[in-house]
């Protein structure tokens, strides 16, 4: 992968690595089980009108139960490294979930004191990857095309180009307000966002559940905060090749 100085950046593909958020969600679903499991078996050995088959009933389903969120998890995490759905939900469904965990895996992350921007990237590499396991209506007809207003100029032509081969609505925008307002007005299926990854985790988890077919490319900030960002190129036409529909034959210049 490279941008337009063709030196090698990070992806946020999916294959690219979900290992800190996918742990920390992993530790966040092991307190939720361990709280549900020992309620049961607290509730099985000492409530008396819970005694002999049904107190051990309930300690059984109590342990299947505080199971559920650590599998859970762990499917998400396959299905977002493999790009194959997994499991029978919406995927408006999965993407609220996987949103759900965010603020356990924070927790998570600062108790094991991985840094919070890894945090994010990790999460859009999982969010991403589930879209592209589970969005099966791939060439939508009202793609929104989001960036940031602090593209380089030579990163916005090189986009431009890009995007002339698809059909879609493209908006230049200063911030998550006015990305909000374009969203609400345009009423859009599918979103390309490319933009800071503070701003792109807010957005995801904000429409996540309306939504869902949403996929986020991070600029890069080579010279600190909204000046002259620059974009993974190669992501970002592979995004837009997954969510848009090509409108010409003729081959995309390198």
């Amino acid at each position: 992968m490279t941008g337009t100085n063709d030196q090698p950046m990070e992806s946020c593909s999916p294959r690219a690595g979900s290992s800190p958020f996918l742990v920390s969600s992993l530790g966040v679903a092991m307190v939720i089980g361990g709280a549900i499991a020992g309620a049961a078996l607290l509730l099985g050995r000492h409530v008396p009108e819970l005694t002999g088959g049904t107190g051990r009933l309930v300690v059984f389903g109590g342990v299947l139960l505080g199971c559920l969120p650590l599998v859970f998890v762990l499917l998400m995490g396959v299905s977002s490294l493999t790009g194959r759905k997994v499991l029978p939900l919406s995927l408006a469904l999965v993407g609220r979930i996987n949103c759900a965990f965010l603020p356990g895996a924070r927790l998570m992350a600062r108790l094991f004191r991985l840094g919070p921007k890894g945090l994010e990237h990790s999460f859009l590499h999982m969010q991403n990857g589930l879209v592209r396991a589970w969005d099966e209506r791939a060439s939508h007809a009202r793609l929104l095309v989001l960036l940031p207003h602090c593209l380089e100029s030579g990163v916005k032509a090189k986009m431009d180009d890009i995007l002339r081969h698809y059909d879609c609505t493209v908006r230049v925008v200063g911030g998550g307000s006015r990305a909000r307002k374009e969203v609400a007005e345009l009423q859009p299926d599918a979103i390309l966002a490319v933009a800071c990854e503070r701003d792109l985790v807010s957005g995801m988890i904000e429409v996540s559940g309306k939504i869902p077919s949403i996929l986020g490319v991070p600029n890069i900030q080579r010279h600190g905060p909204c000046k002259a960002t620059d974009v993974n190129i190669d992501e970002f036409a592979e995004a837009l090749a997954f969510l848009g529909t090509r409108t010409t034959r003729e081959p995309i210049a390198d």
